[in-house]
């Protein structure tokens, strides 16, 4: 069989684990130019290219987020923008990414695990 595990804790491993494995990828995070590139794929495929002007662009492509959080931040936006009943523009997605930073504060900061009671 084979199993694909996706994870970025690879010092958490012990050395039975890592026997497991036979082949390792290491993904590199994502440069400037290839963030524009996978903003601009998602806002593609979710019909939202039109609505994000260059400057907000550029504003998006400075978060330090992977394809996975661009992913869902482009999905938080639309669904914020669907409920006013408008299209995606940047202040939802500006939401989006308060809300994902201020989740990740919590989730790493100071009183971690009593934060992430708020959540349940």
């Amino acid at each position: 069989g084979v199993i694909f595990l996706i994870i970025n804790r690879v010092s958490m491993f012990n050395n039975a684990m890592q026997s497991k494995i036979h082949l390792a990828l290491r993904y590199n995070n994502l440069d400037e130019v290839a963030k524009e590139k996978v903003w601009k794929i998602f806002f593609r495929q979710a019909g939202a290219t039109a609505n994000i002007s260059p400057r907000d662009l550029n504003k998006l492509r400075a978060y330090y987020f992977n394809g996975k959080q661009i992913k869902n931040t482009i999905r938080i936006g639309l669904a914020l923008a669907s409920n006013a009943g408008e299209k995606l523009v940047y202040k939802y997605l500006e939401t989006a990414v308060t809300a994902n930073k201020e989740f990740e504060l919590n989730f790493k900061g100071v009183g971690s695990v009593e934060n992430l009671n708020l959540y349940a």
